[in-house]
């Protein structure tokens, strides 16, 4: 997470990490918090719902991908990072989707950015991958791979 951060840091739209527990929704705000207090960082769950209103307002959402799944499109959402493995092409789709087109101040569109972070030790990690690996390409300008070892 931390990399796809330190990446992306310098671009303009709210960044969103969806991880599958409150705690860990918690936990991520908290690290994030520490190490860009200059963001204002929330974490939404749903234990602790912020409005569409006050997401569009952040720098920073840490939510579980349920939540998402529920919620309106935030405007502004740029870049969107997944720590949990997804199986199903559907759920990946409509997770990715939730990327809308993003304009600048000048009104000029820019690339959204999808970080889909994939424990390649564990077999069924990789299974899941490759499976919906396929919508992935589908609905991306372009995809890249990093080995973060």
């Amino acid at each position: 997470i931390k990399r796809c951060l330190k990446q992306s840091a310098n671009v303009k739209g709210i960044r969103m990490i969806l991880s599958g527990l409150q705690k860990s929704v918690e936990e991520i705000s908290e690290e994030i918090s520490e190490e860009y207090p200059n963001w204002s960082c929330i974490a939404n769950h749903s234990k602790n719902p912020y409005s569409k209103e006050e997401q569009e307002e952040s720098d920073c959402i840490s939510c579980t991908r349920q939540l998402l799944g529920t919620g309106a499109d935030i405007k502004g959402l740029r870049i969107l990072i997944m720590t949990e493995p997804v199986g199903s092409k559907l759920n990946m789709e409509q997770t990715i989707g939730r990327l809308r087109p993003y304009f600048d101040s000048d009104g000029e569109q820019r690339d959204t950015v999808f970080y889909y972070i994939v424990d390649t030790g564990f077999r069924k990690c990789t299974e899941m991958y490759e499976r919906v690996l396929p919508v992935i390409k589908r609905v991306s300008k372009t995809v890249q791979t990093f080995d973060l070892r």
